[in-house]
């Protein structure tokens, strides 16, 4: 009978086990399929959004109305698309906390030029203002921060038809709150609860998944904060979070939207992509701003030209490339060269991709599907490094 009951609880602790096994093999598989999907449509909307720009730039005014409507939706599409995967990452606990210290006006001013970048090529009515002028030195995770502050504005964008939004922060004794405060259209009492649940969508006339807020408190969570919404119908909204801060000091502050395009003139740039749509695209954008552009198809031929032309000034590196990929080129030409910046620029969006670039040597990081200006920020301000 002992003999018995001691076989059934040995078998039960092996299906137990194995069912354990098969629910985290599952679940690796269904990330591994969502993070390949994301790799996958991002690659050709890349050429979509990449060429749609330029098209937009010679074509008669009267037609420009449809690639502006080609960009939105696209941008549509992909925020849905990182929404999908943060969420699944989330629910698998996947999102950990990644300490570095950097400067919070450096970040809010990228934020404020991407932004500023947007709302000017729509045409709308709508001011985007930083309420800043000093660093400030903070030692958190600036990837869930930033896309935290991304996912309130995006908020205030979609209900803010015209007027201003403002974003900031403030510091009270070790702690910082962030806000992003808009003129928009308010929201009622009894439902400034639910925005923050998924799924949860007030006007459904309005485009979106019902998951940017929620994908917010869920991040301000992960970091051990805590959040609150201000607002009157009609009277705007002003959304905060606060977190304690550890190993902060003053600095000057660092303005990275002064933008100097003859900086570019006749500077060195490799660009290692295989594919030759994208090659295309960059030269394209490239070239007005009288660049010298060398290529390279794939890891392999990115080094060996890195070794043949001399006074090459920075590397746009594509990361998933045949024969050798972007990070082993990267670890090569990193052995000769410690000071070259080297921008990667890649369809894998996630978290994990930027850690593993930094890791190897890599200055930056631009995600397809690439917009023109972000990506002359990007070169201008490693260049003046």
């Amino acid at each position: 009978m002992i003999v018995s009951d001691i076989t059934e609880l040995v078998d039960s602790n092996i299906r137990l086990q194995r069912e354990k096994e098969k629910a985290l093999e599952s679940e690796r598989l269904k990330d591994a399929f969502l993070l390949n999907m994301s790799h996958e449509i991002r690659t050709p909307m890349n050429a979509i959004v990449g060429f749609s720009e330029i098209i937009h730039e010679n074509i008669a005014p009267s037609l420009k109305e449809y690639t502006k409507i080609i960009t939105e939706n696209v941008d549509y599409l992909l925020s849905l698309i990182d929404n999908i995967i943060t969420i699944s990452k989330i629910d698998s606990n996947q999102i950990k906390i990644k300490y570095n210290t950097f400067d919070i006006l450096e970040m809010l001013e990228d934020i404020r030029f991407t932004y500023s970048i947007k709302l000017k090529k729509a045409n709308k009515d709508l001011y985007f203002i930083l309420d800043n002028d000093e660093g400030y030195i903070i030692n958190s995770d600036k990837y869930i921060i930033e896309e935290s502050i991304h996912r309130l504005v995006d908020n205030s964008i979609k209900f803010t038809p015209k007027g201003y939004i403002h974003m900031g922060y403030d510091i009270v004794g070790n702690e910082i709150e962030f806000y992003v405060r808009d003129t928009g259209v308010g929201i009622e009492n009894k439902y400034q609860e639910i925005i923050f649940d998924r799924f949860r969508q007030i006007d459904k006339h309005t485009m979106g998944s019902g998951l940017g807020l929620a994908i917010f408190g869920s991040y301000i969570n992960i970091l051990g904060g805590k959040y609150d919404i201000e607002s009157e119908v009609d009277d705007g909204t002003t959304i905060s979070f606060t977190l304690d801060i550890d190993g902060n000091s003053m600095m000057e502050s660092i303005d990275v939207t002064s933008i100097d395009y003859l900086k570019l003139n006749g500077k060195r740039i490799l660009i290692a992509e295989d594919l030759v749509v994208n090659q295309i695209m960059l030269y394209d954008m490239l070239v007005p701003y009288e660049v010298n552009i060398i290529k390279a198809m794939n890891g392999k031929e990115c080094i060996e030209k890195f070794i043949e032309i001399n006074n090459i000034d920075m590397i746009l590196m594509d990361l998933d490339m045949p024969e050798i990929n972007g990070y082993e080129a990267t670890q090569i030409i990193r052995e000769r060269d410690k000071v070259i910046p080297i921008i990667a620029q890649t369809a894998y969006a996630q978290k994990e991709n930027r850690e593993r670039a930094k890791k190897i040597g890599i200055n930056d990081f631009i995600t397809k599907p690439i917009n023109k200006d972000n990506l002359i920020r990007i070169i201008l301000k490693n260049l003046n490094k």
